[in-house]
C-alpha cells in the first residue's frame, strides 16, 4: 500500500469507529467535503462539524472495503458503509497535500 492509501485506510477506520479526534489530525487546514447531501468548501473545522453530527445521529458504522484504488495524489475507496443495520454501497474519492494531508473528501453513493 502506498502511503496516502494508508492515510485513507486509517481515515476510513476512524471513520467506523466514529473518532473525530484521529480525523482532525489527518484532515488539512482547508479540507473540503462533498457528498451526496452536503458541500463543505476549504474548512476543516466545519468538514469536523458535519463528521461528528453524523456520528451523534447513528449507533453504529462498519466500513466494509472493497477496493483502494491509488495515484500520486488520490485514493478511491470502494465500500459499503453499514450504518445501523442498512447498507450503502459508498465511494470516497480522498485528494491529498503535499505534506500528506486529507485534502478533500468526494463521496459518492451508488
Amino acid at each position: 500500500m502506498t502511503s496516502n492509501t494508508n492515510i485513507a485506510k486509517n481515515y476510513i477506520e476512524a471513520f467506523a469507529r466514529k473518532d473525530i479526534e484521529t480525523i482532525s489530525t489527518l484532515l488539512s487546514e482547508t479540507a473540503s467535503l462533498r457528498d451526496w447531501d452536503v458541500e463543505i468548501p476549504e474548512s476543516k473545522e466545519k468538514v469536523l462539524d458535519f463528521m461528528q453530527s453524523i456520528f451523534s445521529s447513528v449507533e453504529s458504522i462498519e466500513a466494509e472495503v472493497l477496493h483502494y484504488y491509488s495515484s500520486e495524489s488520490a485514493v478511491v475507496i470502494e465500500m459499503n458503509l453499514h450504518i445501523d443495520g442498512q447498507t450503502l454501497k459508498v465511494v470516497d474519492v480522498i485528494s491529498f497535500c503535499e505534506d500528506s494531508t486529507i485534502k478533500s473528501i468526494r463521496a459518492y453513493q451508488g
